[in-house]
């Protein structure tokens, strides 16, 4: 993907045989965010030469959205991803599936 500004995004997926690996990494001229495995719950963000790592306090990672929402809805606030944004997130994830569909 490419923005506007010159930002731009790749996404690399691999099934291959042997342990399989869960995770995702997000690097950026001066920050690296990783998930080293999607379903623990554990976020890495580096900064420079800081690292923090983070453990959501929810069971279950829908809670946080849920809970940005309903207080959205309440009239507390505006939603984190607005829906023009929404739309587009939607958009990168129908190409991204129909490129995965057109491989052999």
């Amino acid at each position: 993907m490419r923005w506007a500004d010159g930002t731009t995004a790749q996404l690399k997926l691999e099934w291959a045989a042997g342990q399989p690996v869960d995770r995702l990494d997000c690097v950026g001229p001066d920050q690296v965010v990783r998930l080293p495995q999607l379903d623990s719950g554990w976020l890495i963000q580096q900064n420079g030469g800081q690292t923090r790592r983070f453990l959501p306090p929810e069971p279950n990672g829908l809670i946080p959205v849920l809970r940005d929402f309903l207080r959205a809805v309440d009239g507390d606030g505006r939603p984190s991803c607005s829906l023009p944004d929404g739309v587009v997130v939607d958009d990168v994830i129908r190409a991204a599936s129909r490129k995965v569909a057109d491989q052999p």
